[in-house]
């Protein structure tokens, strides 16, 4: 199955400031694994949410552990709170998750 690129942003936060959150997320992840984002090469972009924060931590930790390279912003202006990551991997991967809507 084809991977694509998910953005995983709180569903506490405010859905377009979520996604700017995302975009960030994004490039981290450029900056931390350049040779999957060149692989990725801008196709699919997938905006996802989970809950709030702590749900988005729990999220992160299982990809970590299951061997899931990650992108992740942390926002200054909240407390230096974790507000989005984002994961190159297959639709499977994120299937209990809702889409993000703006």
């Amino acid at each position: 199955m084809n991977k694509r690129m998910y953005i995983i942003c709180r569903g506490d936060l405010n859905p377009l400031y979520a996604s700017i959150q995302g975009g960030h997320a994004l490039a981290d992840f450029a900056l931390r694994h350049p040779e999957d984002y060149k692989e990725w090469g801008n196709s699919f972009l997938i905006y996802l949410k989970t809950k709030d924060k702590n749900s988005l931590h729990s999220l992160e930790e299982r990809l970590q552990c299951n061997g899931y390279k990650n992108g992740r912003f942390i926002e200054p202006d909240i407390g230096h709170e974790l507000t989005a990551i984002s994961c190159y991997a297959t639709p499977d991967t994120f299937k209990n998750l809702k889409t993000l809507k703006i």
